[in-house]
C-alpha cells in the first residue's frame, strides 16, 4: 500500500474565520506535559488497519473498547472484539445480521465513527486488498451486535474508497467524511459526505465558496469547536502535502490553517485532549515513528505552536494505521496495534499514557 508523507505549512484559524495569521513560533520539545508509556496486560490479535471506538455498556454502564476488522497477516478480517475496561478482559463478539439480512465483509482502513447518543457504530468503504475498495454502509447496534445495511442509489454515496477520514458532527447527528482513495484506478479523493443516521442516507457537502484541500488518503481528522480538521496524508504520485485544512460547519467552507508543523506524515492517528489536538506515529519516508505532538487547537490558543511531547515509560517501535482512542472515563489515551517497518509485520501491542 502507498505510504505519502506530508510537510505541512498550517495557517491559524481566527475566531471570526479563516484568518490569514502566520505564527512564527517554531516546533520544540513541550515541558509543559509530562506523559508515560505503559503496557496494558492484554493480548490482541495481531493486526493493523483495525478500527476502535469506546463506549459504555447500557445495562451495566461499564466501560468498553470495541475493536472491529483489519488486516491479519492472512487477510482481511470482520471480527469484532470487545474488552471490558473495569475487568481487563478481552472478549470475541458474536454478529448478527438482522432477519434476512448478513453481516459486513472482512476489511480493513474503513471510515467509522460511534454515535453515543442512538448507540450505534457507523462503518463505510475500506479495502479487502490494495487492488479492491468497498462503498458499502452499515451501521452495527452496540447493544445487541446487530448489523444493518444501508444501501445508497448510484451517485447518492462516497464511491469505493479507503483511507478517509471521519468525525462525528452532534449538532447535525452527521458523521463528516473526507477524502480516501482507491488505489488500484489510481483514484484520489477531497470531496465530503454527511451520512445521517436519523436517515441513514449520504448527503454531498459542496463547499458554499472557495478551495477545498487537495484529493488526498491516510491522513488524519478531528473536529472542535463547529469545524473539523484534517492534517497530512499522501496523494497521487506521492505528492507531499504541506497544508492543515479546517471545515467550518456553519460557514460551510475550507481555510488553511498556518503554524509551524512537526515534519509531515501519514498513516498517523490523533485524538483531542484538553482542546489540544495530539497527533501519534505516522509514516515518512518509508519510516515509522512513534513522536507524539500537540497542537493548542482552541481559537483563544490559536498563536500557539505544536509542540513534540518527550514521552517516558517504555520504549516503542514506530508504527502506522494503528488504533487510538481518548478514554471517557479514565484519562488515559489507548493505543493498539498497527504496522511496523522496523519489525516488518503487525503488531498486538495495547499500550496507553495517562494526561
Amino acid at each position: 500500500m502507498i505510504r505519502a508523507l506530508a510537510f505541512l505549512v498550517i495557517s491559524i484559524l481566527s475566531p471570526n474565520g479563516f484568518g490569514g495569521v502566520l505564527c512564527t513560533a517554531t516546533s520544540r520539545k513541550d515541558v509543559a506535559v509530562s506523559w508515560k508509556w505503559e503496557f496494558m496486560n492484554a493480548s490482541f490479535p495481531i493486526m493493523f488497519g483495525q478500527v476502535c471506538h469506546s463506549y459504555t455498556n447500557g445495562s451495566t454502564q461499564e466501560d468498553q473498547l470495541l475493536v472491529y476488522a483489519g488486516y491479519h497477516q492472512s487477510g482481511p478480517s470482520n471480527d469484532l472484539y470487545r474488552y471490558d475496561f473495569p475487568k481487563g478482559q478481552l472478549y470475541g463478539v458474536i454478529q448478527h445480521g438482522v432477519p434476512g439480512g448478513s453481516i459486513p465483509f472482512g476489511r480493513g482502513g474503513a471510515a467509522s465513527i460511534l454515535n453515543p447518543s442512538k448507540r450505534t457504530m457507523m462503518v463505510f468503504g475500506g479495502s479487502q486488498s490494495p487492488a479492491e475498495a468497498l462503498d458499502d454502509t452499515w451501521e452495527l447496534d452496540i447493544g445487541t451486535f446487530t448489523w444493518t445495511e444501508y444501501t445508497a442509489g448510484a451517485g447518492q454515496g462516497p464511491s469505493r474508497r479507503y483511507a478517509s477520514s471521519t468525525v462525528y458532527v452532534p449538532e447535525m447527528d452527521c458523521a463528516l467524511l473526507f477524502a480516501g482513495s482507491f488505489w488500484k484506478e489510481r483514484l484520489y479523493y477531497n470531496d465530503l459526505w454527511c451520512y445521517s443516521f436519523s436517515t441513514h442516507k449520504w448527503t454531498a457537502r459542496v463547499p458554499s465558496l472557495g478551495s477545498s484541500p487537495a484529493p488526498r488518503f491516510g491522513h488524519t481528522a478531528v473536529y472542535y469547536d463547529g469545524y473539523m480538521y484534517i492534517y497530512g496524508g499522501g496523494g497521487n504520485s506521492d505528492v507531499d502535502f504541506t497544508d492543515v485544512w479546517a471545515f467550518s460547519i456553519g460557514k460551510h467552507e475550507w481555510g488553511e490553517v498556518l503554524s509551524q508543523p512537526p515534519p509531515g506524515r501519514a498513516w498517523m492517528r490523533s485524538v483531542l485532549i484538553d482542546a489540544h489536538w495530539v497527533v501519534v506515529g505516522g509514516a515518512r519516508n518509508s519510516t515509522d515513528n512513534i513522536e507524539v505532538w500537540r497542537w493548542p487547537i482552541s481559537p483563544s490558543a490559536a498563536l500557539g505552536s505544536w509542540q513534540q511531547v518527550d514521552m517516558a515509560g517504555v520504549e516503542l517501535v514506530g508504527r502506522e494505521s494503528h488504533c487510538l482512542l481518548n478514554h471517557r472515563n479514565g484519562s488515559a489515551v489507548y493505543m493498539l496495534g498497527g504496522y511496523s517497518y522496523e519489525r516488518k509485520g503487525s503488531l498486538a501491542e495495547f499500550v496507553r499514557f495517562f494526561y
